[in-house]
């Protein structure tokens, strides 16, 4: 991410029969806004005014997050992200804020240096964490929480009793069952993006497509034992 440039110019890319675009920056999507390629092009997760694409709606993943937590009575709320501020990333945190904002409530920001479980766990270790204020932790990647489960666990604060745990989930379900407490999460469905954008790839190559068309797919929350409730 944030390199496009130097790899897919406009010679490069004529030469293929079309590209799906994963991950991208927003550099990276302003310098596709302005190219000028023959190549059929569809987009992963992301918004385009030239190109079609396939996502989900980032920013009501977050509003979902926070909503969960109101309704469960947390009392603080904190969203944790990591140093790249990737769009998708910046959206769902903007949810999570708007919808605390609006009930009169400031979240916290933790922003990690990493995406990573160790880079997780550290942030939890280092935390200020009270009992009596039942917290809402929303995770921006499911790397960051397992660390972060890993470390409220080492700290022995009780999920979701004094503290729930929410991520935004792309890993097997399996492994969030494999946790004591079970993470939830909320998943996207990556595998569906994926059949989705080729199927407007295809639809590209045969003439059936044009334009920016936008396909939401829906995301899928799964409660678990780090949230209350269940």
């Amino acid at each position: 991410p944030g390199h496009l440039e130097e790899s897919a110019n406009q010679r490069s890319l004529n030469m293929y029969s079309g590209m799906i675009l994963c991950t991208a920056s927003k550099p990276d999507l302003e310098y596709m806004e302005q190219l000028d390629t023959s190549c059929p092009v569809v987009l992963y997760n992301r918004v385009s005014q030239r190109y079609p694409s396939v996502r989900v709606d980032n920013v009501e993943v977050g509003r979902y997050a926070a909503r969960k937590f109101l309704q469960n009575g947390c009392s603080r709320f904190i969203a944790v992200d990591d140093v790249r501020l990737v769009e998708y990333a910046l959206e769902r945190i903007a949810g999570f804020e708007e919808v605390l904002l609006a009930a009169g409530v400031t979240p916290q920001r933790l922003r990690l240096p990493e995406n990573s479980i160790a880079a997780g766990r550290n942030g939890a270790l280092q935390l200020e964490l009270d009992e009596s204020l039942h917290t809402g932790i929303f995770v921006n990647t499911d790397n960051i929480a397992f660390g972060m489960h890993a470390g409220l666990n080492e700290r022995g604060f009780r999920m979701p009793d004094a503290v729930e745990l929410l991520s935004v989930g792309t890993h097997e379900k399996d492994l969030y069952h494999c946790l004591t407490p079970s993470l939830s999460v909320v998943e996207i469905p990556i595998e569906e993006i994926a059949y989705r954008c080729a199927r407007l790839m295809d639809d590209l190559l045969e003439n059936r497509l044009s334009g920016p068309v936008q396909t939401m797919v829906p995301f899928a929350p799964h409660e678990r034992g780090t949230t209350a409730g269940v």
